[in-house]
């Protein structure tokens, strides 16, 4: 995927692709992981795989490792000579070469429950880096057009998802409307109290993520515990939790490349958000980072133009620090992009919404503060010399894998028939990123699981 038009590069991926999409052909969701870099030797994720059931969506597991890793070498060598040739595979002269297996098995080994699909020349740590946080953070033509949501999941996760963790997840990416619902709360006196909840539009997430665990260290002078919700989090305090979140020490000083990134990202609101430099009739909306998540594991929709706009942008932004926490680069993406949203869809600023009333008994009976919404690729406000908007980034075309042929023709009669004079018009879903607190996912999966 790339976010300009003609900024395509070469990647180890590209030797695969093929292989990748037959695999992930007739698959509904991807599960996949990715160990390059290094030379593997296992894997520690122990996949599992269910058979779907009738009406079930099916789930595939693929793993990406070098083609050169020790893993691979001992994979195809225990594949028997029968199995061989069943592939294809033919000896010379009473020997089938290495290179004749790894060309042959590629995408066809199973290993832990994973599907293994192998790069070539992916094991050097000269790898580049932009071709190892590639299939996390804009995998969009590593599958089959048919998998329209894959999840990624960190090779260093402590749980690897199974196939009902993996569709339960998937699920939660859509929210029908909801209709206005009356709630009971009990207050700290154990008395019921009766609330109606407005009506809620149908929501449609581009990604999900899990909110960042926010912990008072143990010797804060407080109290050892949950970071209480109405208190924010600095850009300084966000990183050493996410430092935490991956197995660093936040107690030690941060690398250069992250002190850099960080610095940068506490000088912005410095600039962006001075009232000395704004017009006094210019809406004030600040720029703030606030969309903390943790990113060991990472759902994608593959089958939006809005979402690979923001999967480009995201990973555009962390390849230019050159550091392992791409939860810093997502917030400030988050941020910027709300920014935007605000002044495009000419929302109330800041100052008009401290003046608004605010329910903070309303905390927690919906969970309408975990989805935040993203401007939708038409919304872009002028365009450049090359006729791509400016508000946002986006590509000469959508990539043709993501089309299919019939819809793209059903799509252009039913635009012909709303030019035409007719009455019916396109259903327009609010597009989202989802955050998703722990508390609220167990209580959607004892929901789900019912």
């Amino acid at each position: 995927e790339a976010a300009k038009v003609g900024a395509c590069a070469p990647s180890p991926f590209d030797a695969i692709l093929d292989a990748s999409r037959e695999l992930t052909d007739g698959c509904d969701v991807v599960l996949y992981t990715s160990s390059l870099g290094y030379d593997v030797e296992d894997i520690r994720l122990q996949a599992t795989y269910k058979e779907p059931e009738e009406g079930e969506k099916e789930v595939c597991n693929v793993a990406f490792v070098p083609g050169d890793s020790k893993l691979v070498k001992k994979a195809i060598r225990k594949v028997p000579e029968k199995s061989l040739r069943q592939v294809g595979i033919k000896e010379k002269d009473g020997v089938i070469d290495v290179a004749q297996r790894l060309a042959a098995l590629n995408g066809r080994i199973l290993h832990k429950g994973w599907v293994l699909i192998w790069l070539p020349d992916a094991m050097s740590t000269s790898l580049p880096n932009d071709a190892t946080h590639l299939p996390k953070m804009s995998p969009g033509r590593l599958f089959a057009p048919s998998a329209r949501r894959v999840m990624f999941v960190d090779q260093n996760f402590t749980v690897t998802p199974n196939s009902e963790d993996v569709l339960f997840l998937a699920s939660e990416m859509h929210r029908k409307a909801l209709p206005e619902r009356t709630f009971v709360k009990k207050d700290e006196e154990g008395k019921k109290h009766k609330y109606k909840l407005p009506d809620e539009p149908e929501r449609e997430a581009v990604i999900l993520f899990n909110k960042l665990k926010q912990r008072k260290p143990k010797d804060d002078a407080k109290q050892d515990g949950p970071v209480p919700k109405d208190e924010k989090l600095s850009v300084y305090e966000a990183v050493k939790y996410m430092v935490f979140e991956v197995g660093g020490d936040p107690t030690q000083s941060d690398p250069k490349p992250l002190k850099q990134q960080r610095e940068f990202y506490e000088r912005v609101p410095t600039f962006v958000n001075r009232d000395d430099l704004r017009s006094i009739y210019e809406p004030v909306h600040r720029y703030e980072m606030r969309h903390w998540v943790r990113s060991r594991w990472v759902l994608h929709d593959l089958s939006s133009e809005e979402g690979r706009q923001l999967r480009c942008e995201w990973y555009e932004e962390h390849l230019r620090w050159g550091n392992d926490l791409d939860q810093l680069s997502f917030a400030h993406v988050m941020a910027r992009r709300e920014v935007e949203r605000k002044f495009a869809r000419d929302k109330p600023d800041d100052h008009a919404r401290a003046a608004m009333p605010k329910h903070p008994e309303l905390d927690g009976m919906s969970d309408a503060a975990e989805w935040h919404q993203i401007l939708r690729a038409d919304e872009a406000e002028g365009v450049d010399s090359d006729g791509n908007p400016l508000a946002l980034k986006t590509m000469e075309k959508v990539p043709e894998h993501l089309f299919d042929p019939e819809e793209e023709e059903e799509g252009e009669k039913a635009a012909e028939t709303e030019e035409g004079g007719g009455n019916e018009k396109e259903k327009r879903v609010d597009l989202f990123a989802r955050i998703m607190s722990d508390k609220v996912m167990l209580l959607s999966r004892k929901v789900w699981s019912k």
